[in-house]
């Protein structure tokens, strides 16, 4: 019976700190943020949720990355962008579930595809599943343990608090 519980706080523990664990995204993986790749086809293989983190590394003196709204994104229409970044190594944390849509601000690069939407749903369990089915390959994604490593060391606190109090009642 203790054997269980034990067994049975440590699988929650473990659930806890996936749940939980941040991941950077290199936009573009190695080619980067330029107007010869796919972002369609490279945000169709990764699975975002709030607290990612994206990054856009790229010759500045060739581009930039604009934040846009919806009808702007779709008509790269880069005029009036919510935000603008442009330093050649750019993180953004996403912070809200939905669509989040950049571009490259130069002139054409939008029109020439150099376009991105993350999409961030709100069913848990629909980002869970495209989680562990996204194809993640060397160097695309790395972790950041930080809240995941708070969501152990609570669980991981609580569990053994529990642990006691099944020991000495039963």
């Amino acid at each position: 019976m203790r054997a269980s519980i034990v067994i049975a706080l440590l699988i929650a523990a473990t659930g806890a700190a996936s749940l939980t664990t941040a991941s950077v995204h290199n936009v573009g993986d190695f080619a980067g943020w330029t107007v010869e790749v796919n972002y369609s086809v490279w945000s169709s293989t990764k699975s975002f949720n709030v607290g990612d983190i994206i990054v856009f590394i790229y010759n500045k003196s060739l581009h930039d990355v604009v934040e846009l709204e919806e009808a702007d994104f779709s008509s790269c229409n880069v005029a009036s962008p919510i935000s603008t970044y442009s330093t050649g190594n750019d993180s953004i944390t996403i912070y809200r579930y939905g669509h989040s849509f950049f571009a490259c601000g130069f002139p054409g690069h939008c029109v020439a595809g150099q376009k991105l939407d993350i999409y961030v749903p709100k069913n848990l369990s629909a980002t869970l599943s495209a989680r562990r089915s996204a194809h993640h390959g060397k160097g695309e994604t790395t972790s950041i343990s930080g809240y995941g490593m708070v969501a152990v060391v609570v669980t991981v606190t609580v569990s053994v608090i529990i642990l006691r109090f099944v020991i000495f009642t039963c």
